[in-house]
């Protein structure tokens, strides 16, 4: 691991906020940085699931994650670590299928962090930006599609060079059918997702 020295009156907030991604990268991940792996690039359940681990067992790194997240430089930086993140998680969601969601309190906290990071990174349309406010309400499946939903838009946003774009209408419809199925527990939040962009 390099280290850098920076001249005080040269200081640059967003070098600093580079580094540390950097850091946080090579950190949890050396070999993805060895091989320049990018977000859409194939990677083993077992390879994320164990990006997961590590990460986990140092859970300061989960806050400076969301801390270079606030920078859109830095997101792309540690984007593959979001990335393991939310397919561990929305693989979780896969196993457990059946049942409330809310029966999950772990996978529950998991799936609330990583779309938190995604919202400080703005790279959510609306109504995206409201689902993990549904995940107390709905089943594991459901879970599962709204994540898996998130995956496939951010997939397609850093493509495309972070560009925020609609969400796709077959996806709109998927999470309006999630609303609908639960209407009677989400009623209080559903006019959130009449806003879309």
């Amino acid at each position: 691991m390099q280290c850098c020295q920076v001249q005080s009156s040269s200081f640059n907030p967003s070098d600093a906020k580079e580094l540390l991604a950097r850091l946080i990268l090579e950190l949890s991940a050396p070999d993805v940085i060895a091989a320049k792996t990018q977000w859409h690039d194939p990677i083993t359940y077992e390879r994320e699931l164990a990006v997961r681990r590590t990460i986990d067992e140092s859970p300061v790194i989960w806050d400076m994650i969301g801390y270079c997240c606030t920078y859109k430089p830095c997101f792309v930086t540690i984007s593959l670590l979001v990335r393991c993140h939310l397919a561990t998680v929305s693989t979780s969601w896969g196993k457990a299928l059946d049942g409330p969601a809310r029966g999950l309190p772990k996978e529950m906290e998991a799936s609330e962090r990583v779309m938190s990071f995604l919202i400080k990174a703005d790279l959510l349309p609306k109504p995206l930006t409201y689902i993990a406010e549904l995940f107390p309400h709905i089943a594991c499946y459901e879970v599962k599609l709204l994540l898996d939903i998130v995956y496939r838009y951010i997939m397609n946003s850093l493509r495309k060079g972070l560009t925020r774009d609609s969400l796709d209408q077959d996806d709109m419809k998927a999470v309006q059918s999630v609303i609908q199925q639960n209407i009677s527990a989400v009623s209080e939040i559903s006019h959130k997702f009449l806003c879309v962009e």
